[in-house]
């Protein structure tokens, strides 16, 4: 996912989002935050090779970070959702050891 383009393509694949998914920051951000088409207790994102995503785009990089970390908040919080309980949406970055460090960095500049 070198781009915002192949992450909507990926994402919209993974979760099969609508036929109307606007392919933009906040399109992605609706999406993942209803998911009502798929009917589940938890919802998890595993990103294989983290270190590829992005990387020559920090600013979608840090636009990628923050609406995963929203769609969790959001998830988690109980009010208006199925049966009024938290719903669990994790993501998991996997990447090499080698890069674990700047990759845990480069989150933590988002979550400042």
């Amino acid at each position: 996912m070198s781009d915002e383009d192949q992450v909507f393509e990926q994402l919209s694949d993974a979760y099969g989002f609508p036929s109307y998914f606007g392919w933009n920051w906040s399109a992605l951000n609706d999406c993942l935050g209803d998911l009502n088409w798929i009917k589940a207790d938890s919802y998890l994102l595993i990103c294989n090779n983290a270190e590829r995503i992005l990387k020559a785009h920090d600013d979608e990089w840090e636009t990628l970070i923050s609406t995963l970390i929203r769609v969790s908040r959001n998830w988690a919080n109980p009010l208006g959702k199925r049966y009024a309980k938290e719903v669990p949406f994790n993501t998991i970055m996997l990447c090499e050891a080698d890069v674990s460090d700047v990759m845990t960095a480069r989150v933590s500049t988002v979550l400042e």
